[in-house]
C-alpha cells in the first residue's frame, strides 16, 4: 500500500531547542501564561509530559507516546487518575506522538467539557476521562507565535528508494511558491537527506511556520536546489489531517534527530535555558 499523506508537520509552535526539554499542559496558575503563549482558549489538563526515547518506544511494543513527567494537583488529570510514570499515546482518539502534539490537540479542545486520554500503565491500555475546566478568554498572541509548519505536498515513496515523489502541490502552498511540482523526487529537505516519506516527517517535526529551509529534488533527472518558507495550514486542513499521522521522527538521546544540526539554515530563535532539562517545564 503506498503511503501517501498531505504534509503537516511540525505541530506546536515551540522552536526545535526545546525539544530536548520535557512540556507541560498547564496546571492550576499556569493556564493564562500558556493561553497568551498560544493566542487561543483552551482548556487545562494539568500535566506534564516530556519526549520517550527511540529504543524504549521499540522495548515497549509501541510506535509513539509521552511520558507523564508530572500530575498537578487539583487539575482534570489528576481527579481523572493519571499518575506519573503513565505514557499518553492518544488525545480524544488523536495520536500523540510529541509533547508538542499533545499541546496542540489540547488547544483544539474549545469549549469541549470532555477529553478521552488513551494511557498505557504498567504495560496495560486504559482510557481515562477528564473533565475540563472551563478555558476563559484568551488574551492576544505573542509576538513570535508562528504555528504548525506546512509545507504543502501529497506524496509517496520513489520505488528505487532515492527519495520522495511529489504527487500534489497545493496551490499557493510554500511547496507551490518554492517551485515543486507534482512528479518532483525530493532527495534533501533542512540539509537532511529524504529516502522515504517518514524522512520529511522526521524533518518537519524541527521547523515552524515562517522558517526558511533547504529544499533539493530531482525534476527529469536534473538536480535543483530551492528554498522554502513553511507557512501554517489552511483552514479546515490541519484538523482534517493530522489525526492521520502516525508518530515517524525518532528522539535522539539530546533531543534531537541524529544528523541534524539544531534548527539549520533558518533564523535563531531564542529559548530560555532552565539549566535541568529533567523534570517537567512548567510552560
Amino acid at each position: 500500500m503506498k503511503l501517501s499523506a498531505l504534509l503537516l508537520a511540525g505541530v506546536l509552535p515551540f522552536s526545535v531547542t526545546a525539544i530536548a526539554q520535557p512540556f507541560s499542559i498547564p496546571g492550576p496558575g499556569q493556564q493564562g501564561a500558556m493561553m497568551q503563549m498560544m493566542g487561543m482558549e483552551k482548556p487545562r489538563l494539568g500535566v506534564g509530559v516530556m519526549p520517550i526515547g527511540f529504543d524504549e518506544l521499540d522495548s515497549l511494543g509501541i510506535g509513539y507516546g509521552v511520558r507523564v513527567g508530572e500530575v498537578y494537583r487539583d487539575s482534570p488529570a489528576a481527579k481523572a487518575g493519571l499518575q506519573e510514570g503513565d505514557l499518553i499515546t492518544d488525545l480524544d482518539g488523536k495520536a500523540v506522538y510529541s509533547p508538542k502534539r499533545l499541546q496542540w490537540l489540547a488547544s483544539g479542545l474549545g469549549g469541549a467539557e470532555t477529553a478521552n486520554v488513551a494511557i498505557l500503565r504498567g504495560g496495560e491500555k486504559q482510557t481515562l476521562t477528564l473533565k475540563l475546566e472551563k478555558p476563559q478568554a484568551a488574551p492576544a498572541p505573542i509576538a513570535g507565535y508562528n504555528g504548525p509548519a506546512f509545507l504543502g505536498i501529497r506524496m509517496q515513496p520513489d520505488p528505487d528508494g532515492k527519495g520522495v515523489r511529489v504527487t500534489e502541490v497545493i496551490e499557493d502552498s510554500p511547496a507551490a511558491k518554492a517551485g515543486l511540482a507534482a512528479g518532483d523526487l525530493i532527495t534533501s529537505l533542512g540539509q537532511k537527506s529524504v529516502d522515504d516519506p517518514r524522512d520529511i516527517f522526521r524533518a518537519m517535526r524541527y521547523f515552524d511556520a515562517g522558517d526558511t529551509i533547504d529544499l533539493s529534488y530531482s525534476r527529469d533527472g536534473t538536480e535543483s536546489k530551492s528554498q522554502v518558507t513553511l507557512g501554517t495550514p489552511p483552514a479546515g486542513i490541519a484538523q482534517q489531517m493530522m489525526p492521520r499521522m502516525p508518530m515517524m521522527g525518532r528522539m535522539h538521546p539530546h533531543g534531537f534527530m541524529q544528523g541534524m544540526p539544531s534548527r539549520p539554515n533558518c533564523a535563531p530563535k531564542q529559548t530560555p535555558s532552565t539549566g535541568d532539562s529533567n523534570p517537567p517545564q512548567n510552560i
